[in-house]
């Protein structure tokens, strides 16, 4: 349910920014609260699972879990980022905190972290140039 209305409250901001503004007077903080609301369920949803299979090693649904808080930090940011700083700092932040949670809960040999340092380096080469591309693309459409 908290999953549910976090995510409503950032589409309110995304396509009926204007008439929220009107409504409310404070969209921009909206979208904020509901991307940390979603944010605050997901990783609930996470840590239960991973409290309830600490002792069966089966890491799968703790990463799933974490692939979906990936791709709402990324989403929020394409849908709502533009004109939303907090937003965007939200995203980024769980985008990283997500990222090292999950190399540090799947890395288990040293074959397992060198492909971690790999897959991580990698990954923030695509980030970087993902961050790089999106706030230029924020910055031009003000």
């Amino acid at each position: 349910m908290m999953l549910v209305i976090g995510i409503a409250f950032m589409l309110a901001d995304a396509f009926a920014h204007d008439a929220l503004q009107k409504l409310t007077r404070f969209a921009h903080p909206l979208a904020s609260y509901g991307l940390l609301l979603a944010l605050l369920a997901l990783g609930i949803l996470q840590v239960d699972k991973m409290l309830s299979i600490i002792f069966d090693k089966n890491i799968t649904q703790d990463v799933v879990y974490g692939i979906f808080i990936l791709a709402l930090s990324i989403g929020s940011l394409a849908v709502c980022g533009r004109d939303n700083g907090s937003l965007r700092s939200i995203a980024y932040a769980a985008f990283s905190f997500e990222v090292l949670y999950l190399a540090f809960s799947t890395v288990d040999s040293i074959i397992g972290t060198s492909g971690f340092f790999l897959t991580t380096g990698v990954l923030v080469l695509l980030l970087a140039a993902f961050v790089r591309r999106m706030e230029s693309r924020f910055g031009r459409k003000r």
